[in-house]
């Protein structure tokens, strides 16, 4: 009995090493082809506690295209599917998890130079964030203005764009703002602007495209649902567009 059970575990093994492995059908049509008409299959539940790996069992580096399901207990969130892939636990894209956030914000004379600015609500953990911004626009609710005829920096029109995003090396946040800005008067007179030091950058000029000074601010962190600003410079109250990604 024992040598026909060791047989039989033996013959098991040697046509699973071989063929195709079938579960729930005689004619399996992949290396494992699990079949169930009311039943799902379930992978490894992990509570993932970085976005480093964990084990392979056979040693060396863990293997591209390993698949688990974070119970988002630990410290990586949200719970779902995660693939290993570029050296890292990467989130499997759900269509019930967004994966864009559009929103904005207002730097304004509460958020003064040295001070910090906590954006929150956004509905997951982001790992990119576009900024765009308008010199002059103060408020969400400003309508036409037309500037007076001042030589001062109301008298101009500017632009910014940036971005700020993790990264897997120190400091572990890439960024940059560029912005550019140019006299009402003449547009023979412009500046412009660019720091890897920053992720926008609000340029202000005169008429004679003097600088007038910037409203910016650089990445301080990303948090769970949002992200800490410090705000580096304040000339003027400013309308920031952002797109968050995951």
């Amino acid at each position: 009995m024992l040598f026909k059970t060791i047989t039989s575990i033996f013959l098991f093994l040697f046509n699973a090493a071989g063929a195709q492995v079938g579960i729930g059908t005689d004619s399996p049509e992949a290396a494992l082809d699990v079949n169930s008409a009311d039943s799902g299959m379930l992978i490894p539940r992990i509570a993932l506690s970085s976005v480093t790996p964990l084990i392979n069992p056979n040693g060396g580096p863990l293997v591209e295209g390993t698949m688990v399901w974070n119970t988002g207990t630990a410290d990586v969130t949200p719970t779902g599917f995660y693939l290993w892939e570029t050296d890292q636990w990467n989130l499997v894209v759900s269509e019930n998890k967004p994966q864009v956030f559009i929103g904005r914000m207002v730097i304004s004379a509460g958020d003064n130079m040295l001070g910090t600015k906590t954006i929150t609500g956004i509905p997951f953990n982001p790992r990119t964030v576009e900024f765009t911004a308008i010199s002059n626009t103060e408020s969400v609710n400003d309508g036409y203005e037309r500037s007076d005829n001042g030589n001062n920096g109301d008298n101009s029109v500017g632009y910014t764009f940036g971005y700020a995003k993790v990264t897997t090396t120190a400091p572990f946040i890439e960024q940059i703002a560029i912005s550019g800005a140019a006299s009402g008067a003449s547009i023979n007179r412009v500046g412009n602007y660019s720091s890897t030091n920053r992720c926008f950058a609000a340029q202000f000029v005169n008429q004679n495209a003097d600088d007038q000074g910037r409203t910016s601010a650089s990445m301080q962190s990303f948090t769970s649902d949002g992200f800490v600003l410090s705000i580096d410079e304040f000339t003027d109250p400013v309308v920031v567009l952002i797109r968050a990604y995951r």
